[in-house]
């Protein structure tokens, strides 16, 4: 089955697309993985500061 013209265009025109498409999405992932890292350090400052009260609150209750 040959191809006219105009579906070959057509055919080059969504494979651009779909190429955009996937560089965006690429884009969008290296961002959330960003966001993600920012989360996991705010959450082990969180813990870090939490047991170091944990651990001041302790020492305080020591005769």
């Amino acid at each position: 089955m040959a191809l006219t013209r105009d579906e070959c265009a057509r055919i080059d025109q969504l494979l651009e697309q779909l190429r955009l498409t996937t560089e965006d999405l690429h884009e969008l992932a290296k961002h959330a993985m960003d966001r993600a890292r920012a989360a996991c350090r705010a959450a082990e400052t969180t813990v870090e500061k939490l047991q170091a009260e944990r651990v001041a609150r302790q020492a305080e209750k020591k005769p």
